[in-house]
């Protein structure tokens, strides 16, 4: 079923929104009885800019503007990309100092997905750190726990006396040890189980998921595959994150795929191996609406944002929203009408250069389980037949061809 597209005033749905800002639809039905609303974003990266600006003007500047309409909602989701501890002082490092939860505080989020490839980077103490200070502000983790067992249950975030449940996994290829908090390490099997055992507990289930590949406007022909497999198990809405920048969304009977949430504050140019590569997508992303009842999802859209140069969050108003927002309504048009030629190419133009540049940086730094694991990925994957076939028809099939095709319906 192709997503139905529409294009409302930002205000339409939520009051506190800038009176110019344009929001796109993907799915609405008439309510049945009350609903929760939830709002939902990227990745979250409080280093780099951030941390800097954070330190000059205070935390609750970086999601000053978007806050009003974030603590409007019943839950607000996100998924943490730094550990929170206070024994760094560079910058440049993937973690944000204790301080930082003021800001998710002031900012309204109420979940956090943590179970992603730079949660575990400071190892178990840096996670702990990071538990101790969400659950310290009232914040909850979804995907990562003191123990395996408890990183791999259900989450409830009743509201309304409505059964909302949770389950959040990453594919990040680490070792974690065998002892102290973890996180849930993405296995298709034991996330199908999960499924099942959760649905008949919940009213609502709401699956999060770290993986796909960074920087490319399509999913990974298996990540889609997954996320409608989840759509098949009866999951309401599928929540997709790392790519760092938005991709598309797909509905199914009423239950939603969000392939990329994309970034809602992450500095492209921090970290040891800077991202030059889409960097104006990287700082657009949106937050997205959904309400939930009794029969699953009744609303779904995107409300387009951006990060400043200081990474304080900014709504998108004018032509760059709309810009934006054009841009995830033909993603999401061309995911129903056969995008995977895209996908082949970008993921050679756009995936290839920077994961070479990450294996490099590995090398070193002597991580050498992490560069076998990358490379091990990398080569499986330009082994499948789709790369090979890319490979002999590129040149000559896709020169010159755009995105997508037949996106016209999509503009506002």
């Amino acid at each position: 079923m192709a997503t139905n597209l529409e294009w409302v005033s930002a205000r339409s749905m939520a009051p506190h929104a800038p009176f110019d800002l344009k929001t796109l639809c993907f799915h609405r039905r008439p309510p049945a009885g009350q609903t929760v609303r939830l709002y939902a974003v990227g990745d979250i990266g409080l280093f780099g800019r951030a941390k800097v600006t954070a330190e000059k003007e205070g935390f609750p500047k970086l999601f000053q503007e978007a806050a009003s309409l974030l603590h409007t909602g019943d839950i607000v989701f996100g998924n943490l990309e730094t550990p929170l501890l206070d024994w760094f002082s560079d910058a440049s490092c993937f973690a944000g100092g204790q301080g930082s939860v003021e800001s998710l505080k002031v900012g309204g989020f109420t979940l956090l997905h943590l179970a992603n490839n730079h949660i575990h980077d400071f190892g178990p103490r840096g996670l702990a750190s990071t538990l101790q200070n969400l659950r310290e502000a009232g914040i909850a983790p979804l995907g990562a726990a003191d123990s395996d067992h408890r990183a791999r249950q259900l989450v409830r975030t009743d509201k309304k006396g409505l059964r909302i449940g949770w389950l959040g996994c990453g594919r990040t290829l680490q070792h974690q040890g065998d002892h102290g908090p973890r996180f849930w390490e993405f296995d298709h099997d034991e996330l199908l189980s999960a499924v099942r055992q959760a649905r008949s507990e919940v009213d609502v289930l709401i699956v999060s998921i770290h993986t796909g590949l960074m920087y490319l406007d399509f999913p990974h022909p298996v990540q889609k595959t997954l996320a409608e497999r989840m759509l098949a198990e009866r999951v309401n809405l599928v929540l997709m994150h790392h790519a760092h920048v938005l991709q598309g969304v797909q509905t199914r009977n009423g239950c939603v795929i969000c392939h990329s949430l994309g970034n809602f504050l992450f500095d492209s140019q921090g970290g040891a191996v800077r991202a030059n590569v889409m960097k104006k997508e990287q700082e657009e992303g949106a937050v997205f609406l959904f309400d939930l009842d009794r029969k699953g999802v009744c609303l779904a859209a995107a409300m387009p944002t951006y990060a400043d140069d200081d990474c304080c969050v900014r709504w998108a108003t004018g032509p760059r929203g709309t810009r934006i927002l054009s841009r995830l309504a033909s993603i999401s048009v061309a995911l129903e009408n056969g995008y995977l030629p895209f996908f082949w190419g970008q993921r050679l133009r756009r995936h290839l250069g920077i994961t070479i540049r990450l294996v490099w940086h590995h090398v070193s730094h002597g991580n050498w389980a992490i560069v076998v694991a990358m490379l091990v990925e990398l080569l499986a994957g330009f082994c499948r037949e789709a790369h090979l076939d890319f490979l002999m028809r590129f040149f000559g099939r896709l020169a010159g061809r755009p995105l997508t095709r037949n996106v016209q319906d999509a503009s506002p």
